[in-house]
């Protein structure tokens, strides 16, 4: 197979793989002839002039720039060396960028072979829907009020978690019998396991049963498929026949409930739930305290300007506007605007606040991106719909002002490990150390080891290894918190969000092992001494 891969074209990959693996694998080579290149002319080069040098340096060290003395004129040698390697990769990435930005055109004027549907090339996806938009029928009449007979559909995203926990379990179902029928053509006999076994899983593999031929308390190989009785835990059955069964009962269960949902998602709220019964009442009592507590927009600044106003607001509300009581009328304002977040994200509706819209045309879609669709500026939020395999449907129904919320925390939290990013350094650096290590019982033979010199590999590699795990792990935890804690709702936001703060973070980690000192302390220094800020930086 290494031939075909060496030799397949780059036409055949991005037919086959699409886009985003073409753009990878573009990436990885890019990388490569970076890196290549560097290191073939840097052997040619700067090994020579670095070995002649007369700097007295030893080990690996003999081969690079410290061995090199000070103001010495060859020095030129990998300035000018750096200067042409950085040009060159500048050159690489602008040759690859343009490329990339004609293959992002044809991709967005003609689709991609993968993607069989242009549907979302004509849709928007609708953020914060109020409640009584929320259903297909409501939010089809509304859209089709302002732009009469240029909507082809719409539908609201339905919150279901019972059946996805139903449609997981017929999934796994269906894994088992398919392996079981697999496990029949290879071996040549029929499966069998007890009913209730416990299964390992590992990376994502799961196990066969568990002691899968031993034990047992009777057969149940007889029983047809479409048996009533399911097998009792314990019992010893055929492994085809079992799953075929189990998988005719959930496939009927999944059909009930998704006909349950259909119906509900044409209908919609129909009676006034207890949520949406809070967010009424708070609603009306926003406005009347915003009639009676907000001043008017032609008052002054001391008096009303408009002496014409045939309401005159009482003396009493007039002083507790300038005392700034109304404060009040701002907070209520307030919770009613996002009560409805509070409602999606913990009572859990199943009608969601996020809708998609598909239209006719792409003029219209062009312009009911740009035209303001309801009176207030936080309602039905649009914006171009994702192809369908980039959203991540276990989290297309939650509200957009939760999701932005979380957003907020974990990017205060995430940059505050940023700026304390040398406190897990400096404990590396002091703890990752042979002196350290031999200080564990049976683990002081590290020291004296070949004559100290494991020890001194150990406290020159030691600590850059276990930095560079630590970093390596960073976007396993980033890519947790987007999808887990934010609960974004695309594949590529979540990598965006990941490749943003792993930057970030990476930036902290080449401040603090270059400059030896902490964020938090050059903060300190600009603050005191502003006008120095290069310099400081520049220490």
């Amino acid at each position: 197979w290494i031939p075909g891969v060496i030799n397949a074209s780059w036409s055949s990959v991005r037919s086959n793989g699409g886009l985003d693996s073409y753009m990878f694998l573009r990436y990885i080579r890019l990388c490569f002839r970076i890196t290549f290149t560097s290191a073939l002319w840097g052997m040619i080069i700067l090994w020579p002039v670095y070995a002649t040098g007369d700097g007295g340096a030893k080990g690996w060290y003999f081969l690079s720039m410290a061995n090199l003395s000070q103001g010495s004129q060859r020095m030129w040698v990998p300035t000018v060396f750096m200067w042409l390697q950085t040009m060159y990769v500048i050159f690489l990435m602008s040759e690859e960028y343009k490329h990339y930005l004609e293959c992002r055109v044809d991709f967005l004027a003609r689709g991609e072979g993968m993607v069989t549907s242009q549907q979302h090339m004509y849709s928007l996806i609708v953020e914060r829907i109020p409640h009584e938009l929320r259903s297909d029928r409501a939010l089809y009449d509304y859209f089709n009020r302002l732009f009469p007979q240029k909507i082809h559909s719409t539908a609201v995203v339905l919150n279901l978690p019972e059946l996805e926990r139903v449609s997981q379990k017929r999934k796994r179902v269906l894994r088992r019998l398919e392996k079981s029928m697999v496990s029949l053509e290879v071996k040549g006999r029929r499966p069998r396991h007890i009913v209730g076994r416990k299964r390992l899983i590992c990376c994502g593999i799961e196990s066969s049963p568990m002691f899968a031929s031993f034990g047992g308390k009777r057969s149940a190989d007889e029983m047809p498929v479409h048996a009533e009785r399911m097998p009792e835990k314990g019992e010893k059955v055929d492994s085809i026949n079992y799953y075929n069964r189990e998988l005719s009962v959930m496939n009927g269960k999944v059909a009930r409930m998704q006909h349950e949902k259909i119906e509900l998602a044409q209908k919609g709220n129909d009676s006034l739930r207890a949520s949406q019964w809070i967010s009424h009442a708070i609603d009306r009592v926003s406005t009347v305290a915003e009639s009676t507590l907000r001043p008017s927009q032609d008052d002054g600044l001391i008096t009303g300007f408009n002496s014409s106003s045939t309401r005159r607001k009482p003396l009493l509300l007039f002083i507790l506007d300038r005392m700034g009581v109304d404060f009040i009328s701002g907070a209520i304002n307030y919770v009613q605007q996002n009560i409805d977040e509070v409602v999606d994200s913990v009572v859990g509706v199943t009608m969601s606040s996020t809708g998609f819209i598909t239209f006719k045309d792409l003029s219209t879609l062009a312009c009911a991106v740009k035209t303001p669709l309801f009176h207030k500026p936080d309602v039905l939020v649009v914006k171009m719909a994702p192809e369908p395999r980039d959203i991540i449907w276990e989290n297309a129904h939650v509200n957009l002002g939760w999701s932005k919320g979380r957003e907020w925390t974990a990017n205060v939290l995430l940059g505050l490990g940023a700026i304390l990013w040398s406190v897990p350094v400096a404990s590396i650096q002091a703890l990752a150390t042979a002196d350290q290590i031999a200080t564990v019982p049976g683990m002081a033979w590290i020291a004296t080891l070949n004559g100290g010199d494991v020890a001194d590999f150990v406290n020159g590699y030691l600590p850059v290894v276990l930095l560079l795990t630590i970093i390596m792990i960073l976007p396993h935890i980033f890519y947790g918190v987007a999808l887990h804690y934010e609960d974004r709702k695309t594949a590529s936001d979540v990598q965006k969000s990941i490749i943003g703060r792993y930057f970030y973070y990476q930036l902290a980690n080449i401040f603090i092992t270059v400059t030896a000192g902490s964020i938090l302390d050059s903060l300190g220094e600009i603050i005191e001494h502003p006008s120095n800020i290069l310099a400081i930086l520049g220490k």
